[in-house]
């Protein structure tokens, strides 16, 4: 999976937040504006063709 060439400061800073896997999705979504976790989901899904949880799986820093 590639991520898109062009992002929007707020799409790199969602993705940031998203990468960041001390996080949860609640939270980053919270953080970005959204009311509810479900919607950002939505939003997202919608945005990018995947799931959040699939981006932070794929581009997410990894713990330890």
């Amino acid at each position: 999976m590639e991520q898109p060439v062009a992002l929007s400061t707020q799409d790199a800073h969602i993705n940031r937040l998203l990468e960041n896997r001390a996080l949860p999705v609640e939270k980053v979504a919270e953080m970005v504006g959204f009311y509810t976790a479900t919607s950002f989901r939505q939003h997202f899904r919608q945005r990018y063709q995947v799931s959040p949880r699939a981006w932070r799986k794929t581009f997410g820093e990894v713990e330890g």
